[in-house]
């Protein structure tokens, strides 16, 4: 199985661009709003651990019924061990599953002016999943997203792992559409399987 996973700040595309290339891949998409929804409604409050422990079983239902691919998208707190432990977790339970399973990290980053115009989008809008501007500059200034680390970051996770077919890839999407940036990941995974 491919597992694809996408991962940014609010408002950076992750959705837009997971369902675009859900499009050109035929893999199923569980887009960061889907499990993090599902926990609010089940458990009355977000909790992390909750959602955690919701994705991983995704992963590995999708992991154990051979399913060609997986896109995740959610993000990424580098400042947080926890996130890189859930990351790796995700990662084991795929390779674990089979051992020539591939793994695509995908990193969107845009500047926060160009997120914030993004934010109220219609889409957005339509889905509930708007943020105040007050509530994504604080998650800016509060150093949850390093864009300078990240890809040593993310190169640590895959030594770690000692995963031989995981590949990171860091997209600036600022001036892009979703699906040119999906046509971009598709032929990294046709590249890589051929």
């Amino acid at each position: 199985m491919n597992l694809v996973i996408i991962v940014g700040p609010s408002a950076v595309g992750k959705r837009t661009v997971g369902l675009e290339l859900a499009k050109l891949t035929n893999y199923t998409l569980v887009h960061n709003h889907q499990p993090k929804d599902f926990v609010i409604d089940v458990n009355g409050v977000f909790d992390v651990e909750l959602l955690r422990e919701v994705r991983k079983t995704v992963v590995k239902y999708y992991a154990e019924n051979q399913v060609r691919g997986l896109i995740l998208s959610f993000r990424y707190n580098y400042m947080s061990s926890g996130s890189m432990f859930h990351l790796r977790d995700l990662i084991e339970i795929v390779t674990e599953a089979d051992s020539q399973s591939s793994v695509y990290i995908v990193e969107l980053v845009s500047p926060l002016e160009t997120r914030l115009d993004r934010n109220n989008s219609e889409d957005r809008h339509e889905l509930n999943y708007v943020k105040t501007d007050e509530e994504m500059i604080d998650s800016e200034s509060a150093g949850i997203y390093s864009y300078d680390e990240i890809e040593s970051h993310f190169d640590i996770i895959k030594d770690v792992l000692n995963v031989d077919n995981m590949y990171v890839m860091r997209i600036d999407n600022s001036n892009m559409k979703a699906v040119d940036v999906a046509e971009l990941i598709h032929k990294k995974i046709y590249d890589t399987e051929k």
